[in-house]
């Protein structure tokens, strides 16, 4: 739909370890190929690499599973709404819009169902286009995954 096409990899302790490693050489053929900017690729990959870490986080819902909520809703666990319906709860607006592992999950427009507390929401950064101020929400455990646009 946008022209982006990812991938996650699995990769050993040892894989990752030895950090990026270049692409082999270009498979296509000579002449034949013709830039029609569908996002990066091994070989024209423009997008500089992107380091990422953890850092704790002040989370209420840390260790939850994600579910949907309405209101004063609260989930079977304890998972707290971070939405008021005027906005972000107070203790919600630092964490809107950042790249996490586990905790309170933002997505753009409705939860996908499958999540566990081990999923990435991977928000817009370096390389990762998701419509325009969109998101992703993969898990690591049961391998759900789900992308909306803004």
């Amino acid at each position: 739909m946008i022209d982006g096409e990812y991938a996650i990899v699995w990769l050993s302790d040892d894989e990752l370890a030895a950090g990026p490693t270049a692409p082999r050489p270009d498979l296509r053929a000579k002449g034949k190929y013709v830039d029609e900017s569908e996002g990066t690729n091994a070989w024209d990959n423009v997008e500089p690499t992107t380091d990422i870490w953890l850092i704790p986080r002040a989370d209420p819902n840390s260790g939850k599973a994600p579910v949907e909520l309405w209101g004063d809703q609260v989930g079977p666990d304890g998972y707290v709404n971070p939405s008021t319906g005027n906005g972000l709860a107070d203790w919600a607006e630092p964490l809107f819009a950042l790249s996490h592992l586990g905790g309170t999950s933002f997505p753009i427009q409705a939860m996908p169902d499958g999540l566990t507390p081990w999923y990435l929401e991977l928000e817009e950064i370096s390389g990762l286009n998701f419509g325009g101020g969109g998101n992703a929400q993969f898990d690591l455990e049961s391998d759900t995954f789900d992308w909306a646009c803004g």
